[in-house]
């Protein structure tokens, strides 16, 4: 009991928030229960511990859950995780024998050492070590949701919130690991070991209940493990117990059917419900004869209604609801297919570019029925027919789709009725496909490497939307690729290349009407040597990293940068770096700022006619813990470019820490897209430009701000000591604010089924003060009510546009609110109104 208490009020002030089954000594975290147990014992003493409450140490797959731990653990102990060194294969696993993906290794830590175990180290801010199994040390447990574990003559016990009821998903009784429900003195090896699948057994006690327990007895399940012990595995899930099935959607006056399924069994009594509908029906008591059970309903008026069902028994009391939206039967549009000279189709409505074609629609409300057919607010047709539900032809002939163009186009069908006050609408996509004429093509190289991607530059003149069928052909097998195209634009494509060989690549380009196709060339794939990596391909700022040929009978090896950074270049002139080696050394100093990617390419020459590359691509990861921060001061406002900028940088507690100030060359423009050999594309390139260093502020003289061509321009400093890092950056423009505009609406006044056209145009136009404005991106955006954004964008003039109604205690007039702004954060707003 006194283990209990202090595991307790150790978490009690950090309880997280997800909401999670968890017992009042756990916390939950990203569907696990997680236990910290402050009792010192050995690696396999601690893992048997938590398999008593069916878990295991913990897993650390993602830093999520590092960050997670370390909000709850002191650094002042030792704490045993899920990390063994496995001897088959001769490195450190999960218990599970899954592969360490994410590590956090401490520096300098070996961790590949036979019989050594994973534990979190004191004093290292939680990185992970290794060391004898046999030590005694805190451990963390973790209790998946949805799974437990039960070794040898224990009880495995599932169990299941109020109201809730067990869905067996999988079972199986044996090994599969060698390390769960195992002791120290015990071999890892599991060659005489099997599992079965127990699933059917597991769910005949456990289906359907709201809790179970299960013995693990080699009479039920047999002995697949004789020497070294079985162990039971379950995954399951929670089902509510009182299930409702109900359409979403249904008709004014229709028949429906409420079926309602009751799981939660056995139980005692008579099972007696109440069911409301929502709509003021109701049934109370209604007693279904059969746990599953339906009644019929329709509803008279339209709307969205909540059915609820309220369900007990003598020891179960339980609800269930949920939602139905009733729509008139009177007002529903329906496109029921298209034809054309080429047949009909009820999928897909194409034809061939100029060609009419008729699109078929249907509104049962009787009457007088308007067809609008619409395209960004432009209408292309108009028609009026007499409608008792049965369907009619829309036509879209050569005049209209002289507006289009050819292409893929979505076009809205707006439908409204003398005997209904509402307007329907519904979209439809249509093709207007070319025939497929100008088909090019060409190979990014003739030489690839396997596992790498083959990109194929293609485009056409005419044939939009398109079909591209890639096809590598060669001696033994052929291998197919397809890729659409909807608006016909020249595209490059990544084609996946597996295996070796010589392959001749064809492109076949097709649409509804024709094809075409093309022989690009051939392309020879090769398999290459790789670069070892030491210490890791993800790498800290403060550290050197080595990289080498794996195969080492080659020794005239050319290093360069692939994907370059300005401070490689540096280091090559200082000779820092050394690249006619067989291995390349880069110093902590030469590497790109934290959070970039880089990549470093080696090339072999075995001989004349044979040229081997391996590009790697490396990561420089850390986390900012200095708390730096830059400002401006001065010349920082309307700035005087005959006069010193100057820059400070603080950083508050900081101790023996470099700055290094930085211009960001990219900005404002993105960072430009990582290679092939790059996986991780949340990472960007290097562009920071080194402008100064060992000094805590920055001093951009007259010179300098004449120099940049750009409106604005971004100042980062990072901040160094020999094991932390933290960085700042401060945009500075040299631009005003943009000028109010001068806008418009036409017509003054209309109604809710009038366009309007709204354009603006700066109160400069035509004169010298313009010119300025006209160099910097402005964006417009309009708003027709308050968090109402109708349009956002480059454009002064908008394309006649529907407004909604004005206010009716301000005689319906509506305030359209724009606002002008630039990339830098000024911004202007105006105000037009309409009737």
């Amino acid at each position: 009991m006194l283990l209990w208490v202090l595991v307790w009020s150790f978490l009690a002030p950090h309880i997280h928030s997800d909401s999670a089954p968890c017992s009042n000594y756990q916390v939950p975290f990203n569907n696990s229960c997680y236990e910290l147990v402050r009792l010192e014992r050995t690696f396999h003493s601690a893992q048997s511990w938590c398999e008593r409450g069916g878990g295991h140490l913990v897993f650390i797959d993602h830093q999520e859950t590092q960050d997670f731990l370390e909000t709850y653990l002191p650094e002042d102990q030792d704490w045993w995780i899920g990390l063994i060194y496995n001897s088959q294969s001769g490195s450190i696993t999960w218990l599970d024998t899954s592969n360490v993906t994410f590590t956090y290794w401490g520096s300098g830590d070996h961790p590949q050492v036979q019989g050594n175990c994973g534990y979190m180290k004191k004093g290292s801010r939680y990185r992970w070590s290794t060391d004898s199994c046999s030590q005694e040390l805190f451990f963390i447990c973790q209790f998946e949701f949805g799974h437990t574990i039960a070794c040898d003559n224990q009880n495995a016990t599932v169990q299941c919130g109020s109201g809730e009821v067990i869905q067996i998903t999988d079972s199986f009784y044996g090994r599969k690991s060698p390390y769960f429900c195992n002791q120290e003195n015990l071999s890892q090896s599991t060659s005489d070991c099997s599992w079965s699948n127990v699933k059917d057994l597991v769910a005949a006690q456990c289906h359907g209940l709201q809790a179970c327990q299960i013995t693990t007895d080699s009479a039920l399940f047999g002995s697949p493990c004789p020497k070294s012990g079985s162990y039971l595995s379950i995954d399951y899930s929670c089902r509510e117990g009182l299930q409702i099935e109900l359409p979403d959607m249904c008709l004014v006056d229709e028949n429906i059917t409420l079926t309602l399924n009751w799981l939660l069994s056995p139980f005692t009594g008579n099972l007696s419900c109440i069911i409301s509908v929502g709509d003021g029906y109701s049934i109370d008591p209604y007693q279904p004869l059969n746990t599953s059970s339906s009644i019929t309903h329709s509803f008279t008026i339209p709307g969205e209604f909540t059915v609820f069902v309220e369900c007990s028994t003598s020891e179960w009391h339980v609800t269930a609801q949920k939602a139905i939206i009733v729509e008139e039967r009177s007002a529903l549009l329906n496109i029921t297919g298209c034809s054309s000279k080429y047949g009909s189709n009820h999928e897909v409505c194409s034809t061939d570019y100029g060609e009419t074609m008729w699109i078929q629609v249907e509104i049962n409300t009787g009457g007088e029925v308007n067809y609008s057919l619409l395209f960004n607010n432009i209408t292309l047709r108009q028609f009026r027919v007499t409608s008792e539900g049965a369907p009619h032809n829309l036509t879209l002939d050569n005049a209209a789709q002289q507006l289009l163009g050819p292409g893929v186009h979505i076009l809205q069908i707006m439908a409204y009725s003398n005997r209904t006050t509402s307007i329907r609408t519904s979209n439809v996509t249509v093709h207007l496909v070319e025939p497929i004429s100008g088909l090019w093509a060409d190979l990014s190289t003739s030489i690839l490497e396997v596992g790498t991607k083959l990109q194929i530059n293609v485009s056409i003149s005419y044939g939009a939307p398109v079909n591209f069928k890639f096809e590598l052909i060669g001696f033994n097998e052929t291998f197919t690729h397809l890729k659409e195209n909807s608006l016909g634009l020249p595209t490059t494509y990544t084609i996946p290349v597996e295996l070796e060989g010589t392959y001749l690549v064809k492109v076949v380009a097709y649409n509804s009407f024709s094809n075409m196709s093309l022989i690009i060339g051939n392309v020879i794939v090769k398999r290459i040597q790789a670069l070892r990596i030491e210490p890791a391909r993800y790498l800290n700022p403060f550290n050197n990293v080595t990289l080498r040929w794996s195969d080492s009978i080659y020794t005239n090896i050319s290093w360069t940068c692939g994907f370059c950074w300005p401070r490689w270049f540096e280091c090559l002139e200082q000779n820092l770096i050394d690249t006619s080696s067989d291995k390349i050394m880069i110093p902590a100093g030469c590497l790109p700022p934290p959070n970039t990617a880089f990549t470093v390419l080696a090339t072999v020459s075995p001989s004349k006619e044979e040229v081997l590359q391996d590009e790697q691509c490396l990561y420089v990861t850390a986390r900012s813990h200095l708390p730096v921060k830059i400002s401006c001061k001065g010349n920082c406002k309307n700035t005087n470019m005959e006069e010193d900028m100057e820059f400070q940088s603080t950083c508050d507690s900081c101790d023996k820490i470099k700055y290094n100030w930085y211009l960001d060359d990219h900005f404002p423009i993105k960072s430009t897209s990582l290679p092939d050999a790059c996986l991780m594309h949340d990472f960007k390139q290097s562009s920071l430009l080194l402008l100064q260093s060992d000094a805590s502020t920055l001093v951009l003289n007259s010179t300098f701000l004449k120099s940049q061509t750009k409106w604005a321009f971004k100042i980062k400093v990072i901040a160094m000591n020999i094991h932390e890092y933290g960085e700042d950056s401060l945009v500075v423009s040299t631009l005003p604010p943009p000028e109010r505009p001068n806008c418009t609406v036409f017509p003054e006044e209309g109604s809710v089924l009038n366009s309007f056209q709204i354009s603006c145009l700066p109160p400069c136009s035509g004169m010298d003060s313009c010119i300025k404005d006209k160099k910097v991106p402005l964006t417009y955006c309009i708003y027709p009510k308050p968090n109402s954004q109708l349009y956002c964008g480059p454009d002064l003039q908008l394309s006649p546009i529907f407004l909604p109604v004005g206010e009716k205690e301000s005689d319906f007039i509506l305030n359209i609110t724009v606002t002008v702004s630039n990339n830098f954060g000024d911004s202007v707003n105006t105000t037009v109104k309409v009737k």
